[in-house]
Order: structure tokens, then sequence, then C-alpha cells
């Protein structure tokens, strides 16, 4: 198509073997058609008209027509393989799925402290009209590091803090799910006995736990 500026007729016809070598609308976004349609609108600027004339290649050719029927039947045929074709951005989001799947599986596989508090690998998305205190506070039960539970590490101190009621480790767990005192306002926010579900992000969990933990006064010692 270059070759239209160079020459000085207005008038071209250019011949295109296959339907989709012609620039329809709806192809403008894969480069081939989209290089045709941008030389076309180029040389209509410049007074050239063109015209496409579509050239049946496999029309009253024996051997292509055999060709063709075949790959027709092959297309037809409940035997035959489909090949997923991707885009560039299909890829990625293929790629970035099987990554997330495979980060979740080895998440799931884990035994951890922290995988008990969060079973999914994704972001917790950050609450509404809270105040930034209530958000640091259930951030840090999320990772179960409090000044309550660790801040024997930051004064050097040994052992770590047990519970004076049950004799028990102080953790996250046992404060949330556990701890007898609280049994009481526990059930009065309905505090869930798992940490995944106590501490889970719907609007309506974050308000429970902020009030049981105001209620206990434990959210000045987190």
């Amino acid at each position: 198509m270059l070759m239209i500026f160079s020459g000085l007729p207005s008038y071209y016809v250019l011949p295109a073997v296959s339907v989709d070598d012609l620039p329809a609308d709806e192809c403008a976004d894969v480069k081939p058609a989209g290089k045709i349609q941008n030389t076309h609108y180029i040389a209509k600027q410049q007074d050239k008209n063109i015209t496409y004339s579509w050239i049946p290649g496999h029309c009253n050719i024996n051997g292509n027509e055999l060709a063709d029927t075949a790959a027709k039947l092959a297309h037809s045929s409940p035997n035959s393989i489909t090949l997923p074709i991707f885009s560039l951005n299909g890829i990625k989001s293929v790629i970035e799925n099987n990554t997330l799947l495979q980060c979740q599986k080895e998440w799931n596989e884990m035994s951890t402290k922290l995988n008990e508090i969060k079973r999914s690998t994704l972001s917790y998305p950050s609450p509404d009209n809270i105040l930034r205190k209530h958000e640091t506070s259930i951030n840090r039960l999320r990772i179960g590091h409090t000044h309550l539970t660790h801040s024997h590490l930051m004064k050097k101190e040994d052992p770590p803090p047990v519970c004076t009621c049950c004799g028990t480790l102080l953790t996250v767990k046992h404060i949330l799910t556990e701890y007898r005192i609280y049994d009481k306002e526990r059930r009065l926010y309905q505090i869930s006995n798992l940490l995944d579900e106590a501490l889970n992000p719907d609007p309506n969990n974050i308000h429970k736990i902020i009030q049981f933990l105001k209620q206990t006064n434990i959210i000045n010692k987190l």
C-alpha cells in the first residue's frame, strides 16, 4: 500500500487473497488491519481513491479445494484438538492467575500462626469509616504481634507473658477466642471462635471486633 504515495494516479485497485486482509472496522485493533486502515485514511486525505478486490485464492483449484474440505472436516470433528489462542494481555492474565493459585496452594499447606489468622494470600481491603488507631489495632491482631503479647521482645525479657487466668501462653488467638474472662463480651458481639473469621475484613465484623476490644479495654494494650 505504501506504493500508493509514490505514484501519480489517484485511483487504485488493491487485490486481497483473504477477506481477513480487508480493512474491517472490528479488526482495527489487530496490527495488520490497523496499519491498512491508517494507510487508507492517509491516502484519502491526499485524494487517493482505493478499491479493495477480494480474490478467492482457492476457487476452482482442485488441490486447494481438497485442502479446504479436509480443514473443514478436521475443524468439525469431535476428535479435533482445540488449541487456545491468547492475546498478550490474555497470556499475562493466565500467568497471573496461575501464580496466585500456586501461592495460595503453598500457603494452604503451611502451618503457621499467620496463616491460621489469614487464610488467603490476597490483600485485605482497607476498611471504610474507621479511625486510624482502630485500623492499626486490627492489623496488629492480624499479624499476631501486639504490645500485649510481644512487648517482652522489645524489653529483651524472658519468658513471654502468660495468661493470669489460664496459665496459657498469651497469644492473639487466646485473647480473642479462649480467654474465659471475656466470654460474656465475646457472646455479646458474636466473636467467632475461629481466628480467621473473627478477624475477617467484612465491615460488620470489623465493627464488632472493635466494640469487643473497646468493651474489654484491650484496644489500649495493643
